[in-house]
């Protein structure tokens, strides 16, 4: 995974996000503080470790699973991002 690659999944997801209306406050609210976070350690200095990659992974993976049935595209962002996140930086 490369720095270009994960931003550019991140502002997909975000774009499905808002043209989803049906998702839940709760859900949506989950999936902006986990890519909030992510936005956050793509811009500190230090790398990231493996744990806290992990981290991020299983938050995604959980609410992916919450949207599975009912926002397909939404499903489908979210999985590139998990996909991204669990490839090495290049």
């Amino acid at each position: 995974m490369n720095e270009a690659e994960l931003r550019q999944r991140l502002a997909e997801l975000h774009q499905e996000l808002e043209t989803s209306p049906e998702v839940s406050e709760e859900t949506s609210g989950l999936l902006r503080a986990i890519t909030d976070d992510i936005h956050q350690m793509l811009d500190r200095p230090e790398p990231a470790t493996h744990e806290r990659h992990q981290s991020f992974v299983e938050r995604l993976r959980a609410a992916s699973w919450d949207l599975e049935a009912s926002h397909a595209k939404l499903t489908t962002a979210v999985s590139q991002l998990v996909d991204a996140l669990t490839r090495p930086f290049q």
